[in-house]
């Protein structure tokens, strides 16, 4: 036999107010039994209609597949525009235009770098394979240095890093976003 209890007690066990056990009682959603005591398996009903802030703590399995779908995805999408914030904050991320403007730098140094080698370089191999015009050894190495240097691209960055506080020792290391201004 199940247990059987008064309106308080029912209410107790609900951890409701028995001003809702009266109202369930008038609506006709809980049911009493002869001798005017209701049944405890009555409890594990849906006889109470959630109100509008039970509504708003239910979990997502009590949502319809659509709306926890949505749910789900904006939370997801939330903690990644969190997470991003929170990179930029520490440096962990930066803007891909820092990263375009650092690396177009150092390949012009490079550039430089192999230009000046050549006027540096001419006279010492004009010496070591003992031809006295260094101005000639000059401008063919210039010639050839220039053409190498017109066949290589500049590098296209593509990194992932972790946060350091020399952007140039970073930069292999950086993970750029093209979304940042």
């Amino acid at each position: 036999m199940t247990e059987r209890l008064n309106a308080t007690q029912f209410a107790a066990r609900a951890g409701c107010d028995e001003k809702q056990v009266r109202r369930a009682l008038a609506r006709g959603t809980l049911h009493r039994d002869v001798d005017g005591l209701l049944d405890a398996a009555q409890l594990a009903t849906r006889w109470r209609s959630p109100n509008v802030r039970t509504r708003e703590r239910l979990p997502l399995r009590a949502m319809n597949d659509e709306l926890a779908a949505a749910a789900l995805a904006k939370e997801s999408a939330l903690a990644a525009l969190r997470r991003l914030e929170f990179e930029q904050r520490s440096a962990a991320v930066i803007a891909a235009i820092d990263v375009d403007r650092v690396m177009h730098e150092l390949w012009r140094e490079v550039q430089d770098s192999w230009r000046t080698w050549s006027a540096y370089a001419a006279p010492q191999l004009a010496r070591e394979l003992g031809i006295g015009d260094v101005e000639r050894v000059a401008r063919v190495l210039t010639h050839h240095v220039e053409r190498k240097l017109d066949t290589m691209d500049e590098p296209e960055p593509d990194f992932l890093i972790e946060p350091t506080s020399n952007l140039r020792q970073a930069l292999p290391r950086l993970r750029v976003t093209r979304d940042l201004a």
